[in-house]
């Protein structure tokens, strides 16, 4: 857990100054070094940074990174208990707000894919009551008979907008991120195959009238984000021609 320098990715030029040992103390380690170059006191060089002992910077800062670590895979357990909704979407509120702070960043950069997945899997919550409905992937389910235009009229009355919502905003921000998250969104868990599921739910989201009044906008702004990359090409192809058909509509 206390290992920051595996968790937390450093910029380039922090190697290039040649800090010593600062960069595996975590940003503790990188304030000090700083705070050491700038110093005036006669002697003070950027070497002297490695002189000084990871236990000095670690006992400092043990107590405020244990708790910023621990709370995550606390959030991302919450994510798989469906059954508790309020506190489903307090989780998701919370962590869009965490993802807010730049300084979190590069936590979520090492966001677990199994986490990923599930998020996505949020976008097809059933609502509660007898109006549910159970997806089934055209692309495995050979005989299913789940058309496009089915599709398109069943999304919004059956699904639990308020996950959606929430966890759409959650995505865009994500991918907001870099190109790697923007990879491992829109492929299947881990592979080079696209993740029918997500565009599945994106496509009648652009046209959505229920829920927030921003739910069309994030959801052409997570697709313009996976559109953005090669790896995604498939995907975006086999969506493109609903996207038109869409925009051109209204």
């Amino acid at each position: 857990v206390l290992n920051v320098s595996s968790i937390v990715k450093y910029p380039s030029s922090t190697q290039q100054l040649n800090y010593g040992q600062a960069p595996n103390l975590g940003w503790g380690g990188l304030y000090l070094a700083k705070k050491l170059e700038g110093s005036k006191i006669t002697g003070t060089s950027v070497d002297q940074v490695s002189k000084i002992p990871r236990n000095i910077v670690r006992d400092l800062v043990k107590t405020h990174v244990s708790a910023i670590l621990r709370i995550f895979p606390a959030l991302t357990s919450i994510l798989f208990v469906t059954s508790n909704r309020p506190v489903l979407i307090f989780s998701l509120e919370l962590l869009t707000q965490l993802l807010d702070n730049p300084d979190n960043a590069s936590l979520f950069l090492r966001i677990p894919d199994y986490v990923l997945h599930q998020i996505v899997e949020l976008l097809w919550v059933p609502r509660l009551g007898p109006d549910s409905v159970e997806y089934l992937d055209p692309t495995v389910n050979m005989v299913s008979r789940l058309t496009m235009l089915k599709l398109l009229s069943g999304y919004d009355a059956t699904v639990d907008f308020e996950l959606r919502d929430r966890a759409m905003e959650l995505l865009v921000k994500l991918t907001d991120l870099n190109d790697d998250l923007k990879k491992r969104v829109g492929q299947r868990n881990g592979s080079f195959s696209p993740n029918m599921h997500l565009y599945h739910a994106l496509i009648p989201s652009l046209s959505t009238r229920i829920g927030r009044g921003d739910t069309p906008q994030f959801a052409a702004k997570l697709l313009a984000n996976l559109a953005s990359i090669p790896e995604n090409k498939h995907g975006i192809l086999y969506v493109q021609e609903m996207v038109i058909v869409i925009a051109s509509s209204d």
